[in-house]
């Protein structure tokens, strides 16, 4: 907290720094001198270096303070206290990783910002936080240390490792890491009179920009499976292709199936939903009965679903003539 006071009167040597007190008014009634020195000579703009709350006394969380400043002659030639007021609050810290995914065998950072934990603005000081996986629940309570002088911002890096060892995080493709900061001074700390834990997470694994690509595109006969080149007006004809989910987690998708006749109008639609691990291969298939003889243009696209048609593959697409 810093404390200005505007006050031409005691600037009574335009030589030199001045210097006055006010008096801090706590909760409890207790009271605290400080000293404010001028801003530069012949300024009588006085400050305090930065008030520093006690971090041992949490009973000041949430409530008011006053400020009193004796003006021994103000301008009516009268001796007044002026007087401010405020609150003493705290904040909600926050945690994350500096980015989103990590591959195996990278050093994670880390980044805590709680002006709360900001206890000595003339020092860089540490907090703790935790680093845990899917893999390794456990994981690693790491050091992060302050940027600087009183920013209130901290950093930390741990490693993580497909394999067990001392001061690094076990993981594998697709875990989810979480980083778990307790903060002593969260926002309600003045109501609930409880710590709180924050927590930021990141994926082992980096993404992949088509995960579930479509591949071997064929028509089939329906009944037997065997391949086909063409159709017949009136009979149907399987329209098929295998999809793969090549990302390191699970991902729901939808493959769609659409044909278009010879002006480019899409004349049937249809898809087949559903959920694939990691490595998982599927064939979906879909049946469609021509009614009229012509070449048509078949086309297979996969997306995340239908409400969310993020592309998961490139386009398909293969023409079939029709008798």
């Amino acid at each position: 907290m810093t404390i200005t006071v505007n006050d031409p009167d005691l600037n009574t040597d335009v030589t030199s720094i001045e210097n006055i007190n006010v008096t801090l008014r706590l909760y409890n009634g207790t009271d605290i001198i400080i000293t404010l020195l001028e801003d530069g000579a012949n300024s009588a703009v006085f400050k305090n270096a930065t008030y520093t709350w006690s971090s041992g006394d949490k009973g000041i969380i949430g409530q008011p303070f006053y400020v009193y400043y004796k003006d021994v002659a103000d301008a009516s030639g009268k001796t007044v206290y002026a007087v401010v007021t405020g609150t003493v609050k705290s904040w909600d810290g926050e945690v994350s990783f500096e980015k989103a995914y990590y591959n195996i065998g990278d050093v994670v950072v880390v980044t805590v910002k709680d002006q709360d934990a900001n206890k000595d603005p003339s020092k860089i000081e540490n907090v703790q936080v935790k680093v845990t996986s899917s893999s390794d629940p456990i994981g690693q309570t790491i050091t992060a240390t302050e940027t600087d002088v009183n920013t209130g911002v901290f950093v930390g890096r741990v490693q993580i490792s497909s394999s067990l060892e001392t001061g690094k995080v076990l993981v594998k493709y697709g875990d989810t890491l979480t980083a778990s900061y307790t903060d002593d001074l969260p926002a309600d700390y003045a109501t609930t009179e409880k710590p709180k834990t924050f927590t930021g997470t990141a994926t082992v694994g980096v993404p992949v920009a088509r995960p579930v690509p479509a591949s071997s595109q064929k028509f089939v006969d329906p009944n037997t499976g065997a391949e086909k080149t063409s159709g017949k007006v009136g009979e149907a004809i399987g329209l098929q292709a295998t999809v793969k989910n090549v990302d390191v987690v699970s991902r729901p998708f939808t493959a769609i199936f659409k044909v278009k006749n010879s002006a480019g109008a899409t004349i049937f639609i249809s898809w087949i939903s559903g959920t694939l691990q990691s490595g998982q291969e599927l064939t979906p298939a879909v049946s469609w009965t021509p009614t009229l003889s012509g070449t048509y243009t078949v086309e297979v696209l996969v997306v995340k679903s239908l409400s969310e048609p993020t592309p998961y593959s490139d386009k398909l697409s293969m023409e079939l003539p029709v008798t």
